[in-house]
This record gives C-alpha cells, sequence and structure tokens, in this order.
C-alpha cells in the first residue's frame, strides 16, 4: 500500500482477503490502486437515523409526545364570504360521487389502545366529540389518521391525514386563487437604487386548533378505529355524547327539515357499546404514505 505521509516505516496488522474491514475502510479514505489516480472510487453510505431524531420528522402516532395547543372556540362564520361560509359550516356541500383508489387514503388505522390515549389528550383541550355514525363501516377511506410530526426532544406536532376525506371533495373558488405563485416571483425585479422590496409575514400559534366547528365539520376529522364506550366513560366529551342520545330529536337549526335525506344522513350507528371519536377542530395536514 502506497500513501502519502511519514516516510519513516510504520507496522500494520497482517490480514487476508477475507478481512473486509481493512478494504472498506481503505475505499472510505479514497485510496485507489494506481499510483497516479486522483478519482475517488466512492462507496456507499448506510442509512442510520438513530443519531438525530430531526432525519425521521414523521412518526407514528405517539400521544404521549404531542402537544395540542387551541380550544376551538373561534367562530369564522362572519369573516368568511358565502362560499368559503358554506364550507366551513357544512363541508359536505363537497362532496363528489366518488371512491378513492388505495393510493389516496391510509390503509391502515392505529392501535385502539394508542387512539383512546389520543381521545384523552383531546379531550383534556375540549376538542374530543364522540358520535356513533359508523364511518368505518360506511366510508371507511374518509377516516383520518393522526401521527407525529418531530417538534423537539420533548414533544411532536400533531399532523392529520386526511387524504381519504380530500380525495372526494370538490375545490373551492376562494380569494388564494389570487395569490402568486412561486414561478411569479421569479420575473419580480427590484431597482436596488431606487425600489425596495419587502414581505411581511404573520401567523398566529397552532392557529388551526382554534377554530370552531359544525358538528358536520368535526365528523370529518373522524379517526378509527371503534372504541368501545366503556374506555371513554371519564371524559368531558362522554356527557355530551348521553345528552345528545337522550335527546328525542335534533332542532331544526342542526338537522333541517330531512325533507331529502342523503345517503349520509342515514348512514348505521355503531355496534351496541362501540363510537366512534372525532377532533374538534381543524386537523392540520399533509400527505404521508404511513
Amino acid at each position: 500500500m502506497l500513501a502519502d505521509g511519514p516516510t519513516e516505516p510504520f507496522e500494520v496488522l497482517r490480514s487476508g482477503r477475507r478481512f473486509h474491514q481493512l478494504s472498506g475502510t481503505l475505499t472510505k479514505l479514497g485510496a485507489g490502486a494506481g499510483p497516479y489516480e486522483k478519482t475517488y472510487p466512492g462507496h456507499d453510505v448506510p442509512l442510520d437515523n438513530s443519531l438525530f431524531d430531526e432525519t425521521e420528522p414523521y412518526r407514528t402516532l405517539d400521544a404521549s409526545r404531542l402537544k395540542v395547543v387551541g380550544r376551538g372556540h373561534f367562530d369564522a362564520t362572519s369573516f368568511l364570504c358565502p362560499e368559503l361560509c358554506m364550507t366551513y359550516r357544512y363541508p359536505d356541500s363537497l362532496l363528489l360521487d366518488r371512491t378513492p383508489g388505495a393510493s389516496e387514503y391510509p390503509l391502515r388505522m392505529d392501535p385502539r389502545d394508542e387512539v383512546v390515549s389520543l381521545a384523552k389528550l383531546w379531550d383534556a383541550r375540549g376538542l374530543l366529540h364522540i358520535h356513533e355514525t359508523d364511518l368505518q363501516r360506511e366510508k371507511h377511506f374518509e377516516l383520518v389518521r393522526v401521527f407525529n410530526c418531530f417538534k423537539n426532544l420533548e414533544c411532536d406536532r400533531q399532523i392529520g391525514d386526511r387524504r381519504g376525506c380530500n380525495s372526494v371533495e370538490g375545490r373551492v373558488s376562494g380569494p388564494s386563487k389570487n395569490l402568486p405563485s412561486g414561478p411569479d416571483l421569479l420575473d419580480l425585479f427590484v431597482n436596488a437604487r431606487e425600489e425596495t422590496l419587502s414581505i411581511s409575514c404573520t401567523d398566529r400559534r397552532d392557529f388551526y386548533h382554534q377554530f370552531w366547528c359544525t358538528e358536520n365539520r368535526i365528523k370529518s376529522n373522524t379517526v378509527g378505529p371503534r372504541i368501545p364506550i366503556g374506555l371513554l366513560k371519564d371524559t368531558q366529551a362522554m356527557t355530551s355524547f348521553a345528552c345528545a342520545k337522550q335527546a328525542a330529536k335534533k332542532s331544526r337549526i342542526v338537522g333541517g327539515d330531512r325533507l331529502g335525506l342523503s345517503s349520509r344522513q342515514s348512514f348505521s350507528a355503531c355496534p351496541e357499546g362501540f363510537c366512534m371519536v372525532s377532533f374538534g377542530s381543524f386537523i392540520s395536514g399533509r400527505p404521508c404514505q404511513c
């Protein structure tokens, strides 16, 4: 072996051709076989995400690490144009008559015990909604899957995989259509001698979870699987659920005149002793192949 370095002799361990660690080390150091060759032969770098937590930003649901801020109290109705107001109050108006393909929604659900822990975390913030509409049977592809997004060493953000719901909803024509896209900014020129360019950005911490939502919107945030009612008996949301079951009939403001029942309004109820849980505000999310 020839290499640049001290000219005085030094001893190395003798090894045979089966000693692959030596050849691997030489490859990583860039040593070549020819005395005039200066190119680096390269080597495979094994994937190891254990060194830094940031290398795995999205993770399977772990309710013990989730930090949820907000209590779903802000009603945005009076601030919205008619088109957005309809979407906000009654998102079923966006539904399309289609069944998504297997690649358009999460194919798995999280373990029941983990979903119960998630429900109790929501309940502590007043964001848990319990209902008995059996979406797992009727529209399983619309169920939301919640997962963790790394925030820091102590906690994670909550992200919802709503691809199934999004895939059966139409688009809304709103003010965002007038926002410039990324390529538009490439055509922007500023004369530094005479002009200045300012960009202002403002945001509210976890503003998604501050929005109040109607029951119709909340049900679109349903998480599977079905949960035995007994596992949620100590939650605040169970009181509201019990009162809703005892009510003989919903008010016209909530249920309308029920003259033209849609298939959704006639969905079957969960089996006796089971219920489903939903998030009581907006779920911030992005596509995730989990």
